[in-house]
């Protein structure tokens, strides 16, 4: 009777144990979305912070089968985590309340073209594909001052800041520029310029500013990253006018030390309205996350923002159009 009493059991525990592993595996996401939101106090929470994305893809299809068994207190708690997790995920998609449009549409382009990138004439096709009037080329290095001088006749006003490394910046203009300016930041650890200059739209000066941050790698170059935002706002916020601020800021939407600086500024996102828009890895899909941003001021009209197509780089170029309310006029 013992053999047949055990033989029974087997079935059942083996049963517990495949339900055990299974509830154990849905406190994985569970766990990884509590840890992304401590990324102000620890790095690795602020590197898990960077896959929401991610993180929200797992949470639905726990939350939905825990429902679907019953389960409706642990179906909440990952209903509602689903729920945050969304936001700046799934809620750039949605409409968002923007100034009225200004009459004069201006198309900007940030790329990142990757200072070893060899796909020469495929970067060029892309700016002349998108035809901007204003782009802003980071990682101009190497020999990409030379490539790039293809472009002179259509772009005439030019700011630019080679350097050796993968920092440098430049950017060329259809239109005039003035108060062009190029500021180190974080100086004593770093050779990475800010290049600010103003065009004009609708007669109104507008401040473009381009940046490439550090990559956060380790701690200490989170440090760094999170000081360059820092200076960049302190610069920044010493002259009051319409502003867009973009490049490759090597976080994502979720990092709170961004958030600190969109809030500094008075800034918005750009992608609110359009969609997730990864730049970033054009040649990895699973790492695809949104660290090149186009923040702007609450006067800016923004009436498109695309991802270009891969051109060679790890990075997609980022391009949009935007206008200058008329509300700003008594700015």
């Amino acid at each position: 009777m013992s053999d047949i009493s055990s033989s029974r059991q087997r079935p059942v525990i083996a049963v517990a144990i495949l339900w055990a592993f299974v509830y154990a595996s849905m406190l994985v996401p569970l766990l990884l979305f509590v840890a992304s939101l401590l990324g102000r106090h620890f790095y690795l929470c602020e590197m898990i912070g960077n896959f929401r994305a991610y993180i929200l893809a797992m949470l639905i299809p726990c939350g939905l089968i825990l429902g679907l068994m019953g389960k409706r207190n642990r179906a909440l708690i990952f209903g509602v985590a689903a729920l945050w997790s969304s936001f700046g995920v799934l809620t750039p998609a949605l409409p968002h309340r923007q100034p009225p449009r200004g009459n004069e549409i201006v198309k900007i382009m940030s790329f990142n073209v990757l200072g070893i990138n060899r796909q020469f004439d495929a970067v060029v096709q892309r700016i002349q594909q998108h035809d901007p009037d204003v782009v802003t080329v980071l990682e101009y290095a190497n020999q990409w001052s030379t490539v790039l001088q293809r472009l002179n006749d259509t772009y005439p006003y030019r700011l630019l800041q080679p350097r050796w490394h993968g920092f440098g910046i430049a950017i060329f203009s259809k239109r005039p520029i003035s108060n062009s300016t190029s500021k180190l930041i974080t100086r004593d650890v770093t050779d990475n310029p800010l290049i600010t200059a103003d065009i004009e739209i609708d007669g109104r000066p507008v401040r473009l500013a381009g940046l490439h941050l550090l990559s956060p790698m380790n701690r200490q170059r989170l440090k760094i990253r999170n000081r360059q935002l820092k200076e960049i706002a302190d610069h920044l916020i010493q002259r009051p006018i319409p502003t867009v601020v973009m490049g490759d800021f090597n976080c994502t939407p979720w990092s709170p030390f961004l958030s600190d600086f969109i809030d500094r500024l008075n800034l918005r996102d750009s992608r609110n309205g359009f969609g997730y828009q990864a730049s970033w890895h054009a040649e990895r899909p699973y790492l695809w996350l949104p660290i090149d941003h186009a923040l702007v001021s609450p006067e800016i009209h923004v009436h498109s923002r695309v991802i270009g197509q891969f051109a060679g780089s790890d990075h997609y170029p980022l391009v949009f159009e935007i206008s200058l309310s008329k509300q700003s006029s008594n700015r």
